[in-house]
């Protein structure tokens, strides 16, 4: 939540877009592909639990099974190295905002600056 990487902002990654995926079943310039995957991402982070068959049956609609499984790694890798990080306090550069102990659910978009670094580094 508090990463930009160089090169997505250079592909026109901006906050506005960043803030969109706050509501993504509002917002205006997602495909229905782009919107069930959101809603897998935000449940795999949130409630697991919650996660059925009908969401599956739903990506399947737009994506093959391998695709469903890829968006499932992607999903893993990127929550639990960020609960990784945040239990070990990997927090070096990061926002004193990202850096709070507070039961409020911490979300980008009430974020007033973010770190950006790149890939290569």
């Amino acid at each position: 939540m508090a990463v930009r990487y160089e090169e997505a902002i250079a592909d026109g990654v901006t906050e506005d877009l960043v803030c969109s995926l706050e509501k993504p079943q509002e917002a205006e310039d997602l495909t229905e592909a782009e919107r069930a995957a959101l809603q897998f991402a935000d449940l795999f982070a949130t409630n697991h639990l919650a996660i059925n068959d009908a969401l599956f049956e739903r990506l399947r609609n737009f994506f093959t099974d391998q695709q469903v499984f890829e968006i499932g790694m992607s999903c893993a890798a990127f929550v639990g190295f960020g609960r990784f990080a945040a239990v070990n306090r990997i927090t070096e550069g990061l926002p004193k905002e990202f850096l709070r102990q507070s039961a409020e659910p911490l979300t980008p978009w009430g974020a007033t600056e973010v770190l950006v670094r790149s890939l290569k580094s």
